[in-house]
């Protein structure tokens, strides 16, 4: 099915827009789109939350064409309260529709948290052409296991903290508690940096309740059972998997992927939780770097 393109600024370098899809209107931006080597596709996580907080990644467009998008109901892309496509089916059926609307012959992918949990489960159900390397940040790939890693973290929390995420009833997602857990294992820069306040402000609560349910210490939403990890060993592309030491998603568990990604590497920073591209920004940065251009070839893209 053919996607319509419409560009809002275009200039030399950046491209920005909405691409016409059958479900609703999916806002994107190129950053660099004169770069000669091959693009960078930037998947967000959430669900609901917006492609703003990974803009640090733009800094890569130095070299390569970086491309943002905010997924269905996300960020600046068109909202309807209709939760029929709040799936991972949809969502990687859109990634695939972006991929193609975007029209580059090859892409590098990175994608972070549950935007890992649709484009990995996509991959593996269907062939999509063109990729040819994956970058899997904090990736989602169990909630069984996201439950786990939650509790461990929990544990480290002082007793008071831990007694109120442990309730039946869970408090609001940013009342004190919730945030003490946050500032320590989702981000522990302070304050938090304007791109991730904004991925806050437009945050889609009703997608994330959907999907997750009573939150991230009491999940019992749509994705619950979600568990890709006994077919991770059909990825057959090259794949660096990252996350930090402090990561709600935890060394252990992002460990325990590698270990079964059979062309993978694994990159863990020191000082970070779950958002090292903000906590660890140059190390980050340099990583992610390398990794990318080893996996360039001679053949440049259009």
């Amino acid at each position: 099915m053919a996607q319509e393109i419409l560009v809002d600024v275009k200039n030399r370098n950046t491209d920005e827009g909405y691409i016409n899809l059958p479900d609703g209107k999916v806002w994107y931006k190129i950053c660099g789109r004169d770069r000669k080597e091959r693009p960078l596709v930037v998947v967000h996580g959430g669900g609901g939350f917006s492609h703003d907080y990974l803009e640090p990644l733009e800094e890569l467009s130095d070299q390569r064409p970086v491309i943002f998008y905010d997924q269905h109901c996300c960020g600046n892309s068109e909202r309807k309260e209709d939760t029929t496509n709040w799936t991972l089916e949809y969502l990687g059926i859109e990634f695939e529709q972006v991929l193609k609307a975007l029209n580059f012959s090859s892409y590098h992918i990175f994608a972070h948290s549950l935007g890992a949990s649709f484009v990995v489960s996509h991959l593996l159900n269907t062939k999509v052409d063109g990729i040819v390397s994956l970058v899997l940040a904090s990736p989602n790939l169990s909630f069984p296991r996201l439950v786990a890693d939650v509790s461990r973290c929990i544990s480290l929390l002082p007793q008071s903290v831990r007694d109120i995420l442990k309730k039946e009833q869970p408090p609001d997602k940013f009342d004190e508690a919730p945030m003490t857990f946050y500032r320590s294992f989702f981000c522990r820069t302070d304050p938090w940096p304007d791109c991730l306040n904004r991925s806050f402000e437009k945050f889609n609560i009703d997608m994330f309740d959907y999907m997750f349910g009573a939150g991230l210490f009491h999940i019992t939403g749509t994705l619950k059972d979600f568990d890709i990890t006994d077919r991770l060993d059909a990825i057959s592309l090259p794949t660096l998997l990252t996350c930090g030491f402090y990561d709600e998603i935890t060394p252990e568990t992002v460990r325990y992927y590698h270990g079964k990604i059979r062309d993978s590497e694994i990159a863990i920073f020191s000082w970070s939780s779950h958002m090292p591209h903000l906590e660890q920004k140059d190390e980050y940065m340099d990583c992610i770097r390398e990794f990318l251009n080893r996996h360039d070839t001679n053949l440049k893209a259009d």
